[in-house]
């Protein structure tokens, strides 16, 4: 577990600024990424329609919950067998 001591102004900017940039990186350059490849790919090569980097970004966030729910999902769907149809009141 990572304490973190933030004593003054100072340190909260510090810390607000590491933040960023540990968002910038996980975030910001994956997308710019795929907007790169996206518009190389489908932009270039088969005419298909630019995006820009907000749209990216919402295919990358897209992209993570896809591994997240794949490589470890968090929980469970279950189906519950019913006999007949449901009462109507």
């Amino acid at each position: 577990m990572v304490q973190l001591h933030i004593r003054g102004l100072r340190s909260a900017l510090m810390a607000v600024g590491y933040l960023g940039l540990a968002l910038a990186v996980v975030i910001g350059l994956p997308s710019f990424f795929m907007q790169v490849c996206w518009n190389a790919l489908v932009f270039e090569t088969f005419s298909g329609p630019a995006i820009h980097v907000g749209q990216a970004l919402l295919l990358w966030l897209g992209v993570l919950v896809v591994f997240k729910l794949l490589f470890n999902p968090q929980f469970q769907v279950q189906f519950q067998r019913l006999d007949g149809p449901p009462p109507l009141d």
